[in-house]
């Protein structure tokens, strides 16, 4: 064959798979404004009747924004007033964050290196320090305990646990020195019942639970209220139950309501822990569980 002819088949394989990514970046936008939409009008809705205290003139940061349940929050959030930014590890967060009505920020918080160079750039967009911060990144790894891959352990804990400490920590400076913070850390019903080959997850969910106690302890006579939200189980891709149908029948037969939970069933607690409704409630980590621990 001809030089020419392996450049024309060449040029055409690479005209094919450009069409192919363009075509795939198309649906994911698509699905993500599909997404919002649904989000926005329920949230349209609810605050026609008053569901929300306003968080006007407060600056909130989500980490993780890009998932599932924090795009939902992440617009709630927006909807109630407060200047937003999102942070995650994928560049789709420029994409749900941008329809949320928020900044969208890229950064690793795997390390307290990464967590203080995204808080920067968080700060930067949003004009001022944080006033609100969620703590909802996190990760998975199942493994039988015996055969855990010691870096998947440690990958695990970084993200579902030491990002929300180096988090908070470099939230609380401003925080405390204007006498008024929101912290609320997303648990997991693994904050209180252990799944097969999760150790990891349960034990980092665990403990952020006792993180969100200790923090409490120690800063809320100070100004800053830190609580958390242990969604049950959601329809997300981390939701692998779901998908087995022995277990997830049994699961679901479990949940009193009959369903899986969404981003929006998060929106109204989150709110309330946000907003100075909730002034004394703080150390809690509440069940959002449609009745699976009743």
């Amino acid at each position: 064959m001809h030089s020419d002819d392996y450049f024309c088949l060449y040029s055409l394989f690479f005209s094919i798979d450009s069409l192919v990514m363009t075509f795939y970046n198309m649906l994911m936008l698509q699905k993500h404004y599909v997404l919002f939409r649904i989000i926005q009008k329920n949230l349209e809705v609810k605050q026609m009747d008053g569901y929300y205290s306003s968080l006007k003139g407060k600056r909130a940061l989500v980490t993780g924004g890009a998932g599932i349940l924090a795009q939902a929050m992440v617009a709630g959030l927006a909807q109630a007033g407060a200047d937003t930014a999102a942070i995650d590890c994928s560049d789709h967060v420029y994409t749900t964050a941008s329809l949320a009505g928020a900044v969208g920020i890229t950064g690793d918080l795997s390390s307290p290196e990464g967590c203080r160079a995204a808080y920067g750039k968080a700060c930067q967009a949003l004009g001022g320090e944080v006033d609100i911060l969620v703590n909802a990144v996190g990760i998975g790894a199942k493994f039988p305990p015996d055969s855990f891959p010691a870096e998947k352990w440690q990958q695990v804990l970084n993200i579902n646990l030491s990002s929300y400490f180096y988090m908070s920590q470099l939230v609380s400076s401003h925080m405390l020195s204007q006498g008024w913070g929101r912290i609320v850390n997303i648990g997991s019903m693994t904050c209180y019942v252990a799944v097969p080959d999760n150790a990891a997850y349960c034990s980092s969910k665990g403990a952020v639970l006792m993180l969100t106690r200790s923090l409490a302890r120690d800063w809320s006579g100070r100004g800053i209220n830190v609580n958390g939200i242990a969604p049950g189980f959601m329809d997300t891709p981390l939701n692998k139950i779901k998908n087995d149908p022995v277990e997830g029948a049994a699961t679901l037969a479990r949940i009193a309501q009959g369903r899986w939970g969404t981003g929006l069933d998060l929106v109204g607690p989150l709110l309330f822990f946000c907003s100075d409704a909730s002034n004394y409630v703080t150390g809690t980590m509440l069940p959002v569980d449609g009745g699976y621990l009743a």
